[in-house]
């Protein structure tokens, strides 16, 4: 989301008009893809998206899940994984294929230029 952020303000400063930089922020949120852990369950228990019984038996056994921010701004459960090793691995993987799968359609180049336009 920083590089969101960074976008819009250089958008900003550059004197870029609202409706551009509302453009921006549409696209970023279309195309941005969020995806995190916790180092403790608790903090989910506490927050009320995972029950009590949940954090516990989690924490025991390790248990790590991989969330995501959808479109809609909630937090939602990925994946699951054991490890921080696969944690990392699992992130790795997703932003690779997420990569290869847009270059692949030669439409991340025409996001980038958007975005330099957009920006300058």
């Amino acid at each position: 989301m920083g590089i969101a952020v960074k976008y819009i303000a250089q958008a900003a400063k550059n004197g870029k008009s609202f409706e551009d930089i509302m453009k921006i922020l549409e696209f970023c949120r279309e195309n941005m893809t969020v995806l995190f852990t916790v180092s403790d369950l608790k903090y989910l228990q506490r927050g009320g998206r995972i029950s009590k019984t949940s954090a516990v038996l989690g924490n025991a056994l390790g248990i790590k899940p991989i969330l995501t921010v959808s479109q809609d701004g909630k937090v939602e459960v990925k994946d699951k994984v054991r490890s921080k090793k696969k944690i990392i691995s699992y992130i790795v993987d997703r932003f690779t294929s997420e990569i290869d799968e847009k270059l692949c359609k030669k439409k991340w180049t025409y996001i980038l230029q958007m975005l330099m336009q957009w920006i300058q």
